[in-house]
């Protein structure tokens, strides 16, 4: 006849005992024997031992730990259980009807079902666990079955496999091999694995040496960084990369990874400044925080720069596409030989979101010197603009650009021939919204850009050599924003940098706080002195920087001159005894009228 122990306290079963019931609500323990024993917990928080034998333990109520050796079966009931599973032939359940979340941690491969083989033992999961974690260094497997559950890996090389529903399989430090099953599953890994996505919206993740295969759903593929093979057989299908990565290339032409020519989008992760590169196929592009390159390569592409100081470039092959910069710099560039009306359908190209003064269009074209606003008259038609639009190169300028605003929204044609008619070597695009561009939105090299100091003591260092400094070899505003800032403006930075978009601005030099660094290279002294102009009646900004530049006929070379005009400083420094500017001189202006002295200055 079977001995049942009734206890409100921790207790382990003698050898001639067989049952164990704790009682009450305290937190204790009960332990089996050697024997087949039956052990049910209390309301509290317990951890059960079968110890030898083919145990059955039934936990409660209470967030339980059972411990099952082999030919055990276990049900956590309510509470948020943990089951270590060792040895085979276990069986895990848990009834409780609670939201919480039960957990196995196994030794031994576990199944929700029947084993894959008869090779290596086994345990099984009923049902009503959320998570399976795999312990040790075993080369272990994983089995879903019915309801949604996450599959943990080992430091061994592991097979899992989802189940019915919704599944996250992560593989852990080994070689794994993942499959998500027909369900929408997530799947994860940390060392070299086999992901395999089944036929449901899978996500899988990976990181290094991986083979990832999506199946014919919506997968979504990140990987973060590594040799990584991304495979799929359908679906519109998304990988997600922190390294430079092109959709259908092969090993070794972009980054470390590839993927087949199945994948339709690309975005980039994480900060860096990467690149991202589309197929023939229609791609949607997205950038990340840094600046990065874009390019969709053919067919109808949709690119997103995102954050950063971007290109988004319109390769030869490209059907059409939408252009979105983003925030930040932006540069939408044309390969050289692209043309084509690419005003309307699906060959049009739509830059959607350009800021004049910030973002610029590179047409890869030199000799663009002219820039015609078309006037829409009545009567008036797309077409009919356009073909106006083409009709405006000669032989004496053989490209032409031409704007007009048509429905709301700007078009630009490139015409390069002298046809009177749109040729095929015209181009012409369209942007969102009604701009009137000018010759300064079309460049080969970025506009000019801010520069602005932290509330500390800054250095903004403006130079023509780009490793050495900053290069604004155009013009910039700095803006040291508080401290004792620094503005150094390198020997190789000259010219009339006073007005316009070829303007150097210093926007809150502070006299006696700041400094203005002047390098003055080889074969110059130093200046001795700064001269003030006066302004008089009937001066103009050309009259005052004439005379600016004609000091060294009074004043020992290289001179310094600083006047105010409207209401802002210049300062010119003339380096020769030209009278006239010459190239080597320089001009910026400093908001406001901070009053220079040669104590505010640094020589180098």
């Amino acid at each position: 006849m079977a001995t049942t122990i009734s206890s409100t306290v921790s207790y382990t079963l003698g050898a001639s005992e067989d049952n164990l019931v704790l009682l009450g609500t305290d937190n204790i323990n009960g332990s089996g024997n050697a024997g087949n024993n039956r052990i049910t917990g209390n309301a509290g928080a317990n951890v059960l031992n079968g110890l030898g034998g083919n145990d059955w333990l039934d936990a409660g109520s209470g967030n339980d730990v059972l411990y099952l050796d082999g030919n055990d079966t276990a049900n956590g009931g309510a509470g948020a259980d943990t089951f270590w599973v060792a040895g085979a032939n276990n069986l895990v359940m848990d009834s409780g009807a609670d939201s919480s979340v039960d957990t196995v941690k196994t030794s031994v491969s576990i199944a929700m079902g029947a084993a894959l083989d008869n090779t290596q033992p086994w345990s099984f999961i009923s049902g009503g666990i959320e998570r399976i974690e795999l312990q040790g260094s075993a080369n272990l497997a994983g089995v879903g079955g019915y309801g949604s559950q996450t599959f943990i890996g080992n430091a061994g090389n592991n097979l899992l496999i989802g189940g019915q529903d919704a599944d996250t399989l992560v593989g852990g430090d080994g070689n794994d091999t993942l499959y998500a099953g027909d369900a929408s599953n997530t799947l994860l890994d940390t060392v070299r694995d086999q992901l395999e996505g089944g036929n449901g919206n899978n996500t899988l993740y990976a990181n290094g040496g991986d083979f990832l295969l999506g199946g014919v759903g919506d997968d979504v593929f990140v990987l973060a960084g590594g040799s990584n093979i991304v495979l799929d057989y359908g679906g519109v299908d998304t990988i997600i990369s922190d390294e430079s990565f092109g959709l259908g290339r092969g090993p070794d032409q972009v980054g470390s990874s590839w993927a087949s020519a199945e994948i339709e989008n690309l975005q980039l992760s994480g900060t860096l400044n990467i690149n991202g590169y589309g197929d023939s196929h229609n791609n949607t592009l997205t950038g990340n925080s840094g600046n990065n390159l874009l390019d969709g390569g053919g067919g109808v592409d949709v690119l997103n720069g995102g954050a950063g100081n971007d290109v988004l470039q319109v390769s030869v092959a490209q059907t059409g596409a939408t252009l979105t910069g983003g925030t930040g710099s932006d540069e939408f560039r044309f390969a050289a030989t692209y043309a084509g009306d690419h005003t309307a359908g699906a060959a049009s190209i739509t830059i959607t979101d350009f800021t004049q003064g910030q973002d610029w269009i590179n047409l890869s074209r030199s000799g663009l010197n002219s820039l015609t606003t078309l006037n829409v008259q009545a009567g008036d038609t797309l077409a009919s603009l356009l073909a106006q639009a083409s009709n405006q190169a000669t032989a004496v300028q053989p490209q032409m650009l031409s704007q007009f605003v048509w429905n709301g929204d700007t078009y630009v044609v490139l015409d390069s021939s002298a046809t009177s008619s749109f040729a095929s070597t015209d181009l012409a695009f369209k942007l969102s919204g009604s701009k009137t561009l000018t010759l300064a939105d079309f460049a080969t090299s970025a506009p000019a850009s801010p520069l602005t100091g932290g509330a500390g003591n800054d250095v903004l260092h403006v130079t023509a050599a780009p490793s050495n400094g900053i290069d604004y070899q155009q013009g910039a505003t700095l803006t040291g924003n508080g401290g004792n800032d620094v503005f150094w403006i390198d020997a190789g930075y000259r010219g009339d940098h006073a007005t316009g978009s070829n303007a150097l601005i210093i926007s809150d030099f502070a006299h006696g706080v700041d400094t203005l660094r002047l390098s003055m290279g080889s074969g110059l002294s130093l200046p001795g002195q700064i001269n003030t102009l006066a302004v008089q009646a009937g001066d103009t900004l050309s009259t005052l920087m004439a005379r600016a530049t004609h000091q060294t006929s009074t004043y020992t070379m290289p001179a310094l001159s600083q006047f105010v005009w409207q209401g802002d400083t210049y300062l010119v420094l003339d380096s020769t005894a030209d009278p006239t500017w010459v190239g080597s001189n320089l001009a910026i202006k400093l908001s406001g009228a901070p009053t220079l002295t040669l104590a505010d200055f640094s020589f180098a």
